[in-house]
């Protein structure tokens, strides 16, 4: 192949990253484009029993390519999650690692054989727990002791065991001093981290926080959690995928984002099961959460909406009611209400605020003409952005 400066292949090859074939491709064509090649196919890998029988040969043959690994998501067995631990040891770049089972522990060694990975593993810097698993509050939190590298969590579907831990405990089982962001999604445990990075403030400066809503005992535990990590979060990322209407999710619960005083960017993303129209119970949500947006640093604010298009109108017979969801179209965002959305967005509390960034599909004409018709000010500040994005939604 011609000569070309080494940057210019990885900026090639930087495009190529989600197209597994033609990486291997590239590999096989010059030796200059073996190690971005390598880098983008090997760095993050997805791993079940059948993928692992395939991969140990290769590290034996390309004992080098074990350096590329820094990512990986085991999905195995209960029954042999504790073989694997050997694989991981193999790895020496290896900082990310997530845990899923096909099948919760009936036994609740789940948490056991995770502590075991810090043998094998010592510096990783994100561990994501996936269930429906269960385990003992102390048991959790001294196994997430052990990993004292960490810089994120992320426990989604753990339940505990019943009973509560003393303060006394919490105090005596020190976290990752360099912990900087923790994501749940259905998680009761939530308020007992809360509880326990609380009894370290002094040590533990939280500063990105990842949530799912689905149902009311959700909001219950983001606005414990909140309550006693809130000071020093400066991301915030929350998604509501209601179980219905968002009224029903929310369960008459109080709820507030105004607690994030130190707030400099917000994601909020919206999974509604209907039609993104005026008749839409959930869509008036939209603007008042945002509405309770206040921190005087927060520069930028994401917004996310999916909802039933009914572009597959299979859908509306099937048996079990299945639905379709896919990003709102901007023409349809203007049931939304943009008066209060531009009261908010304008106003003294938001003062810092720099962009506010909408995602949707289709043409914006119409939502653009409307926004300056209707709010003048927030039009003439320019301060939505808009992006469009595929129908494909990764986060549901």
């Amino acid at each position: 192949m011609p000569d070309l400066p080494a940057e210019i292949v990885d900026r090639v090859l930087d495009y190529l990253h989600d197209d597994p074939q033609t990486l291997a491709a590239c590999a096989l064509a010059a030796r200059v484009m073996l190690p971005t090649s390598r880098f983008h196919r090997f760095g993050e890998l997805v791993l079940n029993t059948r993928r692992i029988q395939t991969l140990e040969p290769l590290l034996d043959a390309a004992q080098d390519l074990a350096r590329v690994v820094t990512s990986v998501r085991l999905y195995v067995s209960p029954m042999t999650l504790r073989g694997r631990m050997a694989l991981l040891s193999r790895l020496p770049s290896l900082s990310s690692l997530g845990i899923s089972t096909s099948t919760p522990y009936t036994d609740h060694s789940f948490i056991q054989n995770v502590s075991l990975v810090h043998a094998y593993v010592p510096c990783l810097t994100s561990l994501y727990l996936l269930g429906p698993q269960e385990a003992g509050s102390l048991e959790l939190i001294s196994t997430l002791s052990s990993f004292k590298a960490l810089k994120e969590i992320a426990l989604w579907g753990i339940l505990l065991k019943p009973g509560e831990v003393p303060e006394e405990s919490l105090q005596n089982v020190a976290p990752p001093l360099g912990l900087r962001c923790l994501k749940f999604r259905g998680s009761e445990c939530a308020s007992l981290i809360g509880r326990w990075l609380n009894a370290h403030a002094s040590h533990v400066r939280l500063q990105s926080l990842h949530f799912n809503i689905r149902h009311h005992l959700d909001a219950e535990h983001f606005n414990t959690l909140s309550a006693l990590l809130s000071d020093n979060v400066k991301d915030v990322q929350i998604d509501f995928l209601p179980y219905g209407r968002m009224d029903i999710a929310m369960g008459g619960r109080e709820f507030s984002l105004s607690v994030f005083g130190a707030l400099e960017h917000c994601v909020l993303r919206f999974a509604f099961g209907e039609m993104c129209v005026a008749e839409n119970p959930s869509l008036p949500w939209i603007s008042e959460i945002v509405a309770q947006l206040s921190s005087p640093r927060l520069r930028r604010i994401s917004l996310s909406l999916v909802v039933d298009n009914v572009e597959d109108l299979r859908s509306l017979n099937s048996e079990c009611a299945v639905r379709d969801l896919s990003p709102a179209y901007f023409k349809d965002m203007r049931v939304l209400d943009w008066e209060s959305i531009e009261k908010s967005l304008t106003g003294e509390n938001l003062r810092a605020l720099r962009e506010f960034v909408l995602e949707g599909r289709g043409s914006r004409d119409l939502l653009e003409k409307h926004l300056e018709s209707t709010c003048p000010e927030l039009h003439s500040r320019a301060l939505v952005s808009f992006v469009t994005v595929s129908k494909d939604v990764s986060w549901l």
